[in-house]
């Protein structure tokens, strides 16, 4: 499809198909490239005023600018597709929107917004029998519920999610998303168990993927990286790591900055200081916040004072949630 498409002249493409190069650039790892398209897309539903198309690529390119650390850009999408979506008052479009809102609200607050968003977003896939927005919308919820302290909720919706994977009803975009998301949720709670399951489902999965995917390159590798370190495998985390910051580099910086502060963890814990000091600077410029591990870097270095003053302003930040902060205050104790 990308080559087809790509090939012909951009003036000629409908909005449809615009829509589905910037699917099949991002699946390629062109990720550049498929935000361009996607903007192209959007402008071509809104000339045609096919307002549900246009709210359906404003949502998806939140997402898009959210994860590359571009906050800004990506509420300015999201606002865009609501004021599209409130021409169809109802419509599935509405729904993911609603979604993408809640999971704003998880990293930013308040979690409550959070909860209470993703529940209308699972209404609405309901209403429209929509199983990717059911699964994606659950795992945001009881990733909220888990936030706010009430565990066994979120749990709860964490597995419902995943009966959608296990069944094959979602599509593999969506399948890779609550995939990831679950891990994430399961790592935190140092669920050890129900993580390592997961990360091998998830790497067992990427495996029957074309390897050029996002999910083959790189982000099914971070996570299994971290589980290993939990279990103590530490070999074999580094190397899960580096090749996840390698694949990730070009295309997700993010991720390829978790990937590199996995790294800087690693190699504190072994007593090669310098190298890691290298490996949490490159996360940091990636956009990866890199504590507590460099306050802890600089405590083993005999920089008390540096490490306590960097604790203070990450605790301080609020956008850290509570897992975050439970790590940081572990370090502080130190």
């Amino acid at each position: 499809m990308y080559e087809d498409l790509n090939g012909r002249e951009p003036g000629s493409l409908a909005a449809g198909e615009l829509e589905a190069l910037a699917e099949a650039a991002w699946w390629l790892c062109k990720t550049d490239e498929s935000i361009t398209r996607r903007q192209r897309a959007y402008a071509a539903y809104r000339d045609v005023k096919d307002d549900r198309g246009a709210a359906r690529t404003a949502a998806r390119l939140f997402h898009d600018h959210f994860y590359r650390g571009e906050g800004a850009v990506a509420v300015g999408w999201l606002r865009r597709g609501f004021r599209h979506a409130e021409q169809s008052p109802g419509c599935i479009e509405a729904g993911w929107l609603q979604m993408a809102e809640a999971e704003l609200h998880l990293h930013n607050g308040p979690l409550a917004e959070a909860v209470d968003g993703a529940a209308r977003a699972i209404q609405v896939a309901r209403d429209h029998d929509d199983p990717d927005l059911a699964a994606v919308a659950m795992q945001i919820q009881g990733r909220a519920l888990i936030a706010q302290g009430r565990t066994d909720d979120g749990l709860a919706l964490l597995d419902d999610a995943m009966t959608y994977v296990l069944a094959g009803e979602l599509r593999p975009l969506y399948t890779g998303w609550v995939y990831c998301s679950v891990i994430m949720a399961c790592k935190d709670l140092a669920d050890l168990q129900r993580a390592s399951e997961w990360t091998e489902a998830a790497r067992e999965w990427c495996e029957v993927l074309p390897a050029t995917t996002p999910y083959s390159q790189g982000l099914c590798r971070v996570y299994r990286g971290e589980v290993l370190a939990l279990r103590g495998a530490w070999v074999e985390a580094e190397a899960e790591m580096r090749r996840a910051h390698e694949q990730l580099l070009s295309h997700k910086k993010r991720g390829a900055g978790e990937a590199s502060y996995g790294v800087g963890e690693l190699l504190r814990r072994r007593g090669d200081l310098a190298e890691a000091e290298q490996a949490f600077v490159l996360a940091q410029q990636l956009g990866w916040d890199p504590q507590p591990g460099m306050a802890l870097l600089r405590l083993a270095q005999g920089r008390v004072e540096a490490a306590a003053a960097a604790l203070r302003s990450a605790l301080a930040s609020p956008t850290v949630d509570r897992f975050g902060r439970a790590r940081l205050l572990a370090a502080r104790s130190m």
